[in-house]
């Protein structure tokens, strides 16, 4: 089963065509601080998202990763640089990108299909196109049975799935996603893990996803962006050759995973211990 479903994420990433092609080229973020000297968060910022790939961008605290991430959403503007989405520069937010942040950020007071219809209502579209398609994003997440019911009386799981839902009603290109289930308990967690991996299998979005959790990264990506800090920039990128991987017998996937493990650990700890040590490459 494994093998099968890993082996169907790779041919589809490869069918998926040319939506969700994602170019930052050379981006720096520099933040004044009052009495004192620009920090700079991110420098020298290069890196290309194949239309259906799956990227986590992994780091220690402050090496600039939710602020990458904020830059291809145009919730923030780069200092120098550029991002582009299918060649048109990213200047502001778009329907073209949606975000699923850390916490909900779901209105308790409407129910389940109105939280994920909200962005479809803020564009105008019509109540019963706005419904159906509400309705096919539950769906799509697992959730059809609790439309009706209230943001708040669903647990902290379904308030994720729902806010992942509200992110693709509108049918976006790519999926950007800062620590989505950094707050859910251990057993949610991989829950949550093993969904958005069957979904992207099935939907075939690019995704960027942020995460602190090595185990995710290699778990979900199809390749891992590492990070570093003062400033940040890019110092390993790891690909991960889902078809290989989902071929190999258990025990040498294990093998092969635990030691991408062991080795990215050493390089976090060496960033965090000489932070500027490494070079951009």
């Amino acid at each position: 089963m494994a093998t099968d479903k890993l082996t169907m994420r790779n041919e589809l990433v490869t069918k998926s065509g040319g939506r969700g092609h994602v170019r930052i080229e050379g981006v720096a973020k520099t933040f004044p601080v009052r009495d004192g000297e620009d920090v700079t968060v991110l420098t020298e910022v290069s890196l290309e998202l194949r239309p259906g790939e799956l990227v986590s961008l992994l780091g220690p605290s402050g090496c600039g990763k939710s602020t990458l991430l904020e830059i291809v959403a145009g919730l923030q503007a780069p200092t120098r640089g550029r991002v582009t989405v299918d060649g048109v520069p990213v200047t502001k937010p778009g329907p073209d990108r949606s975000v699923v942040f850390q916490h909900y950020a779901l209105f308790p007071w409407l129910t389940a299909t109105q939280n994920v219809e909200f962005p479809l209502r803020l564009a105008g579209v019509d109540r019963g196109i706005r419904e159906s398609k509400a309705r096919d994003a539950l769906k799509t997440v697992g959730l059809a049975e609790v439309g009706s019911r209230y943001a708040s009386q669903l647990s902290g799981g379904m308030q994720q799935r729902v806010a992942l839902a509200r992110a693709l009603v509108c049918e976006p290109a790519v999926l950007l996603m800062d620590e989505p289930f950094s707050g859910a308990d251990a057993i949610t967690r991989d829950i949550l893990q093993e969904e958005l991996h069957d979904l992207h299998t099935r939907l075939r979005n690019t995704v960027l996803f942020v995460t602190h959790s090595v185990d995710e990264a290699l778990h979900l990506s199809d390749r891992v962006v590492v990070l570093g800090t003062r400033p940040g920039k890019i110092v390993k990128e790891i690909t991960l050759d889902r078809a290989a991987l989902g071929a190999m017998e258990p025990a040498d996937r294990e093998r092969t995973l635990g030691a991408l493990k062991s080795e990215v650990w050493e390089l976090l700890k060496s960033i965090i211990s000489d932070a500027g040590t490494y070079q951009a490459r």
